[in-house]
């Protein structure tokens, strides 16, 4: 069942992973856009907005401009075609959500990227490469809505979440804006567990829609953000049906994609071998373990381990160190070792030696 992602290149995995994650994400941007004749809201504080959030009815349908912004990682780390090389090095394009089907259309230097979701299916096709992809969603149980009551957009809070992830996060007030040519507020949330990297995200949300506009991810020690997304021209309203029909190119094969079991990084499927792990790598704490997979360490700042069987001369050490953490992949006898956690690099290292 997970066949694919043992063989998929890593640019393969990050075009579909990422495509997907930004086109489920939707909205989710950060702008500074300051245009379209509108006016900052007026101050507010948390819990009013959330009120305000909770009883707005969501938009017919938006369409909006879209920039992505990557400070993360080069494309030189993911490979050199374009589909990641565009995702790596940061691209342009235009963005449409209605009900429950989103297009995302993302250009760059190195070729655009295209993602669809719609009738319970994302399909992605990169120009750079002439490739398609395609992966089916899992059916919605019967009589399941999505939140809004409406067919729509779910509404960003409901119930008491802000009162329950308060206990993990620490919010700041709504400060009024403009974004994407909104009237907005920004919000920064900040995890109470600080052994990570991950400092903050600032999240916009639309001051007359139940909508999120705004997304940027802030790491420990830096000042600009290292991942966003900025919306502009955001327009509400219907959004024709032919906009989300996805038209690929004659000759292009569009590859079906099966999702990863639940028991896949356990090693069930045959994958990896069954590891006996240390009690502890690097000074951290073993916490969790099944066959092929690891956690040592608590919170946020935990790395994640997982074991496959090294194949012919592969398992070459690599390091992939970015602002909100490292990779470190490396080879003891006949398993390879992939060592991930939102830590510095000496961490990821000292536990890859210790394997």
């Amino acid at each position: 069942m997970t066949g694919w992602v043992r063989r998929a290149s890593t640019t393969r995995l990050l075009i579909v992973s990422a495509a997907v994650v930004l086109g489920a994400a939707g909205a989710a941007a950060v702008a500074s856009a300051m245009g379209g004749g509108a006016s900052a809201p007026p101050r507010t504080d948390l819990h009013s907005l959330v009120g305000t959030q909770l009883a707005g009815q969501p938009p017919e349908g938006i369409s909006a401009r879209i920039t992505f912004k990557n400070n993360l990682l080069g494309a030189g780390a993911l490979g050199q075609d374009a589909g990641a090389s565009a995702l790596a090095a940061g691209a342009d394009g235009r963005f449409w959500w209605s009900g429950d089907r989103v297009r995302l259309e993302l250009q760059s230097g190195q070729g655009d990227v295209q993602l669809v979701a719609a009738d319970g299916k994302v399909t992605v096709y990169d120009s750079g490469r002439s490739a398609a992809y395609q992966l089916s969603l899992p059916a919605r149980p019967a009589g399941e809505g999505n939140g809004s009551g409406s067919g729509g957009m779910p509404n960003l809070f409901e119930g008491d979440v802000i009162g329950q992830l308060s206990q993990v996060l620490s919010f700041g007030e709504p400060q009024p804006g403009v974004v994407g040519g909104r009237p907005a507020y920004t919000i920064r949330v900040a995890p109470r567990d600080q052994s990570s990297l991950l400092d903050a995200v600032l999240v916009s949300l639309d001051a007359e829609h139940p909508v999120p506009l705004a997304l940027q991810v802030m790491a420990e020690g830096r000042k600009a953000p290292v991942l966003s997304l900025e919306l502009s021209d955001v327009k509400y309203g219907s959004v024709d049906a032919s906009v989300f029909d996805l038209n690929l190119p004659d000759g292009v094969k569009v590859e079906q994609l099966s999702p990863p079991s639940p028991d896949s990084l356990g090693g069930g499927d045959g994958a990896a071998p069954s590891v006996d792990f240390p009690k502890s790598i690097g000074g951290l704490p073993l916490t969790q373990s099944k066959g092929s997979f690891a956690v040592y360490g608590q919170g946020l700042g935990s790395v994640v381990v997982v074991a496959k069987a090294a194949e012919g001369d592969s398992g070459a050490r690599k390091v992939v160190e970015t602002p909100l953490g490292t990779l470190v992949t490396v080879r003891k006898g006949d398993v390879v070792y992939t060592v991930a956690g939102s830590v510095p690099r000496a961490v990821a290292e000292a536990a890859a030696a210790d394997l």
